[in-house]
């Protein structure tokens, strides 16, 4: 099965599947990504239980699905953190440790939804 360039840098020659070794009776687990170290963005298609599953997502959300950030207040151990969450998937993404502390994600790691910048 063949992976869709990327939708967000158009890369294809970077595409990957990555493959997270399950210990202790846990699956493995895969990923396709548009991979940084190869010259592409970083995109990830999401964690699956099948090299062919991850293939179908990342195929999938290549037609760029539209989203939004959605602001929360959240608290770790009394750290206040900047914290979203994706009005696509509903993952919450942490933006403090993103982009050298610029704190901006233009796309949901999780789904790969690409966010609207208002």
């Amino acid at each position: 099965m063949k992976c869709k360039p990327c939708p967000f840098c158009g890369n294809d020659d970077t595409i990957r599947s990555i493959v997270y070794p399950g210990e202790e009776g846990f699956r493995d687990r895969f990923a396709i990504r548009c991979d940084y170290s190869f010259g592409g963005c970083g995109a990830e298609g999401g964690w699956r239980h099948s090299e062919d599953e991850a293939i179908d997502v990342w195929n999938e959300r290549a037609a760029a699905i539209r989203g939004s950030w959605i602001e929360t207040d959240w608290s770790w151990f009394n750290h206040n953190v900047t914290q979203v969450q994706c009005n696509q998937c509903k993952n919450y993404l942490n933006l403090d440790g993103l982009n050298g502390g610029r704190g901006d994600a233009n796309y949901c790691p999780n789904c790969g939804a690409y966010m609207r910048v208002e």
